[in-house]
This record gives structure tokens, sequence and C-alpha cells, in this order.
């Protein structure tokens, strides 16, 4: 039997949180807790550990994803958002964010999928990496904000020009 996962969703917006409890009603393995707010997701991780956190970014700065990413380290932190700020997205990786979910239909069709595929990369991630390793966890990191967003599929950018990654200089 799957042992059930612990999921923080820090998002402003009761319907966005409906919306995703919804499409994970079928799968009984999450147990998902809502927190409005920065401050709330403070006192909420102090009194349980939680194996996700998912985190939008209209609701929280990048700054704020470091101080999560502090206080939760074993956490898998995922950045939610409706918004294509590339920007905020990599400084959001490089303050801590495992990974990064672009809210659509698409995304919370597969969110159970796509959780349980978070959390198998979440343990095969050395928690402690030397320099070197952070350097690789890191460009790995940005590699899949940037395979997100290039998908021609989905339609990211909506015809605007793509992010490139630096893989072939490095």
């Amino acid at each position: 039997m799957n042992r059930k996962v612990h999921v923080l969703v820090i998002d402003s917006h009761l319907l966005h949180f409906d919306l995703l409890r919804q499409s994970l009603k079928l799968n009984k393995r999450f147990i998902l807790t809502r927190a409005c707010n920065f401050d709330k997701a403070l006192t909420l991780i102090k009194s349980r550990s939680y194996e996700i956190i998912l985190a939008e970014l209209l609701t929280l700065s990048p700054e704020n994803i470091a101080q999560i990413k502090n206080r939760s380290p074993r956490s898998a932190v995922v950045v939610l958002t409706a918004i294509n700020n590339h920007n905020l997205l990599v400084e959001s990786m490089k303050l801590g964010a495992d990974d990064c979910l672009v809210k659509n239909r698409d995304t919370l069709k597969n969110i159970s999928e796509t959780l349980e595929n978070i959390l198998e990369k979440k343990k095969r991630t050395p928690q402690t990496p030397d320099s070197r390793g952070m350097l690789s966890v890191l460009s790995g990191k940005i590699k899949n904000i940037t395979d997100i967003i290039n998908d021609p599929s989905k339609n990211w950018l909506m015809g605007k020009s793509k992010i490139h990654t630096l893989e072939k200089e490095i």
C-alpha cells in the first residue's frame, strides 16, 4: 500500500485550491493542506512536515521560496504559476525551488502523475550535494523549466521567442 503524502498548497485563491483538490480526488494518497499566505505557510511548516510544497508565485516572492526551502529542506518545493515570467521562474529555481508547474488544464489533468514524478525525482536527488553537484542540480532544474516552456505542443509562449539553454556551451 502507498503511504500518504502530505502536500502544502500556498495559494491565495481558494478556487485554484479547490480545482487542484478536485483533480486529485481519485488519488487518495495525497493529503492537501492550504495556506493562503506566506505567514500561514510558515506556521503550518513548523507544525508538520510536508513531502511537497506547491507555492503560487503570485502569493509569494522568489525570496519566500528560499525561506520555505530553508525551513523545510526535505520537501520538494514546486512553483505554481499562471504567468509567463521567465526571470521569476529562473530566480525561484536558483533560490531552491525543485520544479515548476504552469497552471493550465493539462497540468490539472495530469497532476497526480506529476506529483508522483516529483516525489521520485526528489528521492534521486542528493540531499547535500557538493558545489560541483549543486551546479549540476541547478543546471538540470533550469533545463527542466526550459523544456516545459519550449514544449511546442503546449504553446506556452503563445508565439513568442523561446528560452534557450546553454547546455551545449557548458
